[in-house]
C-alpha cells in the first residue's frame, strides 16, 4: 500500500500498480492544510497539519 496525502489533508491509501489506479480507502485526516508526508510505523500514522501532529491508528 501507499500513502498520499495532499495539502487538503484527504489522505488516500492505494496499492501501486503500472496499470491502473486502485483506492482502497479515503480519509480526512487533517484539521486544517496538511504540510509534511504522513509516517506510518505499525498501524499508526502520524499526520502534520497547521496547527498539530495528528495520530491515528488503523486496527
Amino acid at each position: 500500500m501507499l500513502l498520499a496525502l495532499p495539502p487538503n489533508g484527504q489522505l488516500t491509501v492505494f496499492e501501486p500498480s503500472d496499470k491502473e489506479f486502485k483506492k482502497l480507502a479515503s480519509y480526512k485526516v487533517g484539521a486544517s492544510a496538511t504540510y509534511a508526508y504522513p509516517i506510518a510505523i505499525g498501524n499508526r500514522i502520524y499526520v502534520k497539519d497547521k496547527d498539530s501532529v495528528i495520530l491515528w491508528t488503523v486496527e
